[in-house]
């Protein structure tokens, strides 16, 4: 894909959903190829729920998913092995990022960057894992309404780049999430993972399932990332 980008998709207009798919190995080539899978650039309601987001490429940013919406949910995704990033949020996102796990992207997990116009998100119970260079990275127009219960364990640089570590406040932790097969792609919990029943309760934005339709939470809370562990 060229121009604008959205390698596998792109949304310009309109609100709806994105629910249950596998995006994966597209590219978003040419002088500004945003969103290697997905570029989310409308002004609407968009949610984007309980997908794969895998092996994807941009030329600039997002090489998963980059998120201009200015209302976007993002929850219950995957993403792994993308180049940059697993998830860009841009210009005048106001997006809830919750219960995602990002796994083994190139760069980064999570990138909030801006221009003039502000991002605000809400990022609680994402799980970021083996990142090259940085976990989150944020820029001077980034601001959280909340970072709350998020696990980083990268094994690049830092986990943070751009903000203050909050590891140890607000419920966000650093610790090897213990994933049962992560070379073969499969990023459940398990058994004595610090991940479980770690998360905040986030029924409050819709989130009362996870990547697999499990109800949440199975345990004494939400777990961290994409998968509830039975």
């Amino acid at each position: 894909s060229d121009g604008t980008g959205g390698g596998g998709l792109s949304i310009s207009e309109g609100s709806g959903m994105i629910w249950g798919n596998q995006i994966t190995g597209n590219a978003a080539s040419g002088s500004s190829g945003d969103g290697g899978g997905v570029l989310l650039y409308t002004d609407a309601d968009v949610l984007f729920d309980a997908n794969i987001v895998e092996g994807n490429v941009a030329i600039n940013m997002g090489g998963g998913v980059r998120a201009q919406s200015n209302a976007a949910t993002i929850s219950n995704n995957i993403f792994a092995r993308n180049d940059p990033s697993g998830l860009n949020l841009s210009y005048a996102c106001t997006g809830a990022v919750i219960n995602n796990t990002f796994a083994e992207n190139v760069n980064l997990g999570l990138e909030v960057v801006s221009g003039e116009q502000e991002v605000t998100a809400t990022i609680i119970n994402n799980l970021i894992f083996g990142s090259g260079s940085f976990g989150v990275r944020v820029n001077d127009h980034a601001a959280f309404s909340a970072f709350t219960n998020n696990l980083l364990y990268v094994s690049g640089t830092a986990d943070y780049s751009g903000m203050d570590d909050p590891t140890g406040t607000d419920g966000n932790i650093s610790a090897d999430p213990l994933f049962e097969l992560p070379e073969a792609g499969w990023y459940c919990l398990q058994e004595g993972s610090p991940a479980i029943d770690a998360g905040a309760d986030a029924s409050s934005y819709g989130v009362t399932e996870d990547y697999y339709g499990t109800g949440r939470a199975l345990g004494a809370g939400y777990d961290i990332g994409a998968c509830e562990s039975f």
